[in-house]
């Protein structure tokens, strides 16, 4: 069991639980050059749903996070601003609401990409969706339930706020 217990003592042991101090935090890498991340965002991305919006995709028969269709999408747009060319892979996370409290995760990775031969000053813009699994967390029962609050897209130093209303 990697999550928390203060009975055992098991502080968590992955990145979604860990609340120490990592030696290399999870998705850390070795870059031959700095990049920024920011998010950007159209007018017409959704950013606030109900629970009744993502309980209705979740259907726990035929349930597969990796069908979930897109609710919403984070786009990023990452510069090399450093002085040579290199690959980056960009991690998304997900911070549900309550993080690290009641057995939810600290966050979570939810996509992942890699950018080729980034040129210095150059900018790519990466675009993740965002599907109901991605906001909602399996509650004790083990059902996959959305979880009402604000959840945040961490995307390096760069976030994106996604609201989930009862």
């Amino acid at each position: 069991n990697m999550r928390p217990n203060a009975t055992s003592g098991n502080p968590g042991r992955t990145y979604r639980f860990y609340t120490g101090t990592p030696v290399y935090s999870f998705g850390d890498g070795l870059w031959y050059t700095n990049f920024t991340f920011q998010t950007t965002s159209s007018p017409n991305q959704k950013t606030v749903f109900s629970t009744r919006d993502i309980s209705s995709l979740i259907n726990e028969d035929i349930y597969s996070p990796w069908k979930a269709p897109p609710v919403t999408a984070v786009s990023v747009k990452v510069t090399n601003n450093g002085p040579r060319t290199s690959d980056v892979v960009v991690l998304a996370f997900m911070v549900p609401p309550d993080a690290g409290k009641n057995g939810n995760p600290l966050k979570y990775l939810f996509g992942f990409t890699r950018l080729h031969a980034v040129a210095v000053g150059q900018s790519e813009t990466v675009v993740f969706p965002v599907t109901s699994h991605d906001l909602s967390l399996v509650d004790e029962n083990g059902k996959r339930r959305p979880v009402p609050g604000t959840w945040t897209v961490l995307i390096e130093d760069a976030e994106q706020p996604i609201k989930v209303m009862e």
